[in-house]
């Protein structure tokens, strides 16, 4: 796989414009300082392969502050296999693929099509590519410390052994189940064969033949039984024929004696209650003749009490009226006697408010004179000041010339030393006899020496060249910053006075607004009073009509005093207590007529009602006594046939049904007997069969576990071969597992020493070992010391040459080394070689390095990544770069 090119908008610190990163084969470098987007850039790279995933990298992990979540968008172009891919996620999620990199064919726009299809067609994972291809910082020297037991499981992955590791661990616990199952196994077995001698089949099957026998014996007897029963039933039911027609007639006998004793009942009350009717016919009588009598005294005094009520209610109306206008003059004239007083109190309130404003329209005029000058004022300093900042720009050209002169200067000293140490290192590794490529002199120690001593002298002599020049930019920096700072100063106090000259102009805008608005209020306060005025005086005339209409309405009333008002409300009172008076008599007299009527009009009512009722109780009385005489005859006639004749036909017919209930009793008393031994043989019966259920369902439990028996023992047979099978392949696994990592680490001891050597500039240890579990060590002078004992640039300087003899020791398909800050920890010496070691990209095709050194660089594609107001962004424009001191 190679990256070609990576597009990111609102990723981290990448702002809402997209930002364009193009790759090239070999080395790219991604350079900059810490914090200006180099990790995310590689991030953005695992996500568009891989997705985001909640085990992972989530979109709210990377997603921009403020920015929402449809705003982030990341793309990336990379060619596999010979074909281009370009694959988008954040807003927008789609997979395309093109044979030239020029036309697009759409694959899919589902995340999960996607990343089934990546993964397949790249032939690695998410979690593989990071442990093989991918390494973010901090996790360089994981593959090197650590307990043995996760070093191990680290390594394996990278070297793709682990399959291997867990297949056999597996199949450790497969052998586990079966060693549990062949036990089960066995204990069925034994369990089976202790049931199978408990029982014996032959006195099973004799024991179902004598039951059998049993069954039928009991079921030839319930049947005789059940014989006599219906014998005894049928006995029962010709007595029951016998005695339904008695006991009918019995029951009508009943019936009609207890309706003629009705009859006879109801006609004693009949007669009792004709004469109490008589009775109340001659009351309701007398009732109604002394109601017509008080009825003639009653109706004429209500007559008369109703034209007396007439005169009085139109008195009483006349004076109500004239009360109610009366009190409603005094309120009007009370109401019009406020308004006058209250329409002079603000006419007096707004002559003081129209002088009050006089005096605001003169202070405010007096104010915006006062505005007026200081405005002056600031306006000459304001022009003052702005002439002398245009002085001051003037002379800042000419201080960044110096500055440019100065570390243009220091530059070029700086090269010109590295270039004589470069001539020493290549004059080091001449050999003896060969020309000097600086005199073309035989080459020999002291030569060497002399040649040496001159050079060093030459750089010795730049470096203070180069000291003096830096100590010259340092001063003209610092005359640069003080101008720039009198340049800022004055800005700011021009922008200060430019502000207060606006501040005064809305001041005085707002005073003149002012002095005007206080000149309408006066305007309007004035014309206010001369309409107050003129409603005084209207009011005033209203005063003297309404006085006016007051003394006719006195006159009218012919009430005396000077409180002629309280009079008039007195005799209204009166006349209406006297009305109220004669009312309540009109009333009592008119109830009393109607309840007169009312109780004659019932009286008559009653009288005709009670009357009718007398002769109808005579006429059902007749009936009734009719009808009892009849009844006796009845029943002699009706029931003759079926008891002959008899003097009690009741008496008769209940000593017959005695008779034949006597019969029943006997009949049911046998039934019973056979019925309880019926329930006898059925319970025997049941209890033969259950019996015979019981020895079936042994005998074929018996059989059941016979054949139980055989299933077991074949199943012991194929669990102890299935557990020799998965043993013979652990053991495979195991010789193929330790037979891979054998090879690979062979092959790793090898490349890792050279790679090792490349890396480490100094001369303290003299190899470097690889044991059979993966522990790394180095050897010294003073012993061996292992890795998870050295310091932390020797395990950052260990870690990536293992990592680069694995990349190298294995085929990678992927063929893409990603790495985040491999310097970290490591000197300036081991970060040279670094860059020398990583020019070679022969058995790696592709790798992409993020760092903040500009040496690892310098063989390769550098994109260059800066910050500008808070977003990053590529080459020029963004803040300068500037080395960190490397560690140890």
């Amino acid at each position: 796989m190679r990256i070609e090119e990576v597009r990111i908008r609102n990723v981290r610190s990448y702002g809402n414009n997209t930002t364009t990163l193009a790759f090239r084969p070999g080395l790219n470098v991604l350079l900059g300082r810490i914090g200006c987007g180099k990790s995310s850039v590689l991030e953005s790279i695992l996500i568009c392969l891989f997705g985001f995933s909640k085990s992972g990298i989530r979109k709210n992990d990377v997603l921009r502050k403020n920015a929402t979540s449809d705003a982030l968008q990341i793309e990336l172009t990379f060619f596999f296999d010979g074909m281009h891919f370009k694959v988008a996620r954040g807003n927008e999620t789609r997979l395309e693929s093109s044979p030239d990199g020029m036309s697009w064919t759409l694959i899919s726009e589902n995340s999960t099509e996607i990343d089934k299809f990546l993964e397949t067609t790249l032939e690695v994972t998410a979690r593989k590519f990071r442990d093989l291809f991918y390494a973010t910082q901090g996790e360089l020297t994981n593959v090197i410390t650590g307990s043995p037991e996760e070093r191990q499981k680290s390594i394996d992955k990278l070297l793709g052994a682990e399959g291997l590791r867990e297949t056999y661990e597996h199949l450790a616990g497969f052998t586990k189940h079966f060693d549990q199952d062949i036990g089960k196994a066995e204990g069925q077995l034994r369990d089976i064969e202790a049931y199978l001698k408990r029982s014996d089949l032959d006195e099973m099957r004799d024991q179902k033949r004598v039951a059998e026998g049993e069954v039928i014996r009991v079921g030839r007897e319930m049947q005789a039984v059940s014989q006599d029963i219906a014998a005894i039933a049928g006995e029962l039911e010709d007595l029951a024929g016998r005695s339904k027609p008695l006991e009918e007639a019995n029951l009508e006998i009943q019936s009609l004696q207890r309706e003629n004793a009705e009859r006879e009942a109801e006609a004693g009350r009949l007669a009792v209650r004709v004469e109490e009717l008589e009775k109340r016919s001659a009351a309701l009588s007398e009732d109604e003749k002394s109601s017509r009598e008080r009825l003639e005294v009653l109706e004429p005094e209500g007559r008369l009490l109703q034209e007396e009520m007439r005169e009085k209610e139109a008195e009483c109306r006349r004076l109500v009226d004239l009360g109610t206008r009366g009190r409603a003059l005094v309120e009007r004239l009370s109401e019009v006697s406020a308004d006058v007083e209250s329409l002079k109190e603000r006419r007096e309130k707004e002559s003081q408010n129209a002088e009050e404003i006089g005096k605001r329209i003169k202070a405010s005029r007096e104010e915006l004179e006062e505005t007026s000058k200081r405005r002056a004022q600031r306006r000459s300093e304001h022009d003052s000041l702005e002439e002398g900042l245009k002085e001051t720009r003037e002379g800042l050209p000419g201080k960044e010339e110096v500055l440019r002169s100065a570390e243009l200067r220091a530059s070029s000293l700086a090269d010109r030393a590295k270039e004589n140490a470069k001539k020493i290192t290549n004059l080091q590794s001449i050999s003896e006899g060969s020309q000097c490529p600086f005199c073309e002199q035989p080459i020999s120690e002291a030569h060497r020496a002399k040649v040496v001593t001159r050079i060093e002298s030459v750089i010795k002599q730049l470096l203070r060249e180069e000291e003096a020049a830096k100590t010259e930019v340092g001063t003209a920096r610092e005359g640069l910053k003080a101008l720039e700072d009198e340049i800022e100063a004055k800005t700011s106090d021009l922008g200060r006075i430019g502000d207060e000259i606006a501040g005064l102009d809305r001041d005085s805008a707002r005073e003149e607004q002012n002095a005007s608005n206080l000149a309408d209020s006066l305007s309007e306060s004035e014309g206010r009073r001369d309409r107050w005025d003129e409603e005084i005086a209207a009011k005033t005339d209203q005063l003297g009509k309404l006085n006016a209409e007051m003394d006719e309405i006195r006159a009218e009333s012919k009430a005396a005093g000077d409180d002629w008002l309280v009079e008039l409300e007195k005799l209204s009172r009166e006349a209406e207590e006297e009305q109220s008076r004669r009312r309540e008599r009109l009333r009592e007299v008119e109830s009393e007529i109607a309840s007169m009527k009312k109780i004659l009009a019932r009286a008559i009512q009653d009288g005709q009602r009670i009357g009718n009722d007398i002769r109808a109780a005579r006429e059902t009385l007749a009936g009734l006594r009719e009808r009892i005489d009849a009844f006796r005859g009845e029943i002699a006639r009706r029931y003759e046939p079926l008891i002959g004749e008899a003097e009690d036909p009741v008496a008769r017919i209940t000593e017959m049904l005695s008779q034949i209930g006597s019969e029943i009793e006997v009949k049911k008393d046998a039934l019973n007997a056979r019925n309880l031994v019926k329930v006898q043989l059925s319970n025997e019966y049941k209890q033969r069969e259950e019996q015979i259920a019981q020895l079936v369902e042994k005998i074929e439990e018996y059989i059941s576990e016979q054949a139980r028996r055989e299933a077991v023992r074949r199943t012991h047979t194929v669990y102890c071969e299935a557990r020799n099978i998965l043993q013979q392949m652990r053991d495979r696994y195991k010789d193929a597992r330790e037979m891979i990592r054998t090879n690979l680490i062979n092959v790793l001891r090898e490349l890792l020493r050279v790679e090792f050597e490349k890396l480490y500039t100094y001369e303290d240890f003299h190899d470097l070992k690889i044991s059979d579990d993966y522990e790394v060590s180095l050897q010294s002078p003073v012993g061996e010391i292992q890795a998870h004992n050295l310091s932390a640039g020797q395990k950052a300087i260990t870690a990536i040459a293992f990592r680069l003899a694995v990349a190298k020791a294995m085929e990678m398909k992927i063929g893409c080394w990603i790495i985040d800050e491999p310097t970290q920890n490591i000197g300036k010496a081991e970060v040279e070689a670094l860059a020398d070691v990583l020019a070679d990209t022969s058995k790696i095709p592709q790798i992409v390095i993020a760092t903040h050194h500009e040496a690892l660089g310098r063989n390769g594609n550098v994109i260059s990544l800066g910050i500008r107001n808070g977003e990053s962004v590529l080459g020029e424009g963004g803040e300068s770069l500037r080395d960190e001191p490397p560690g140890d």
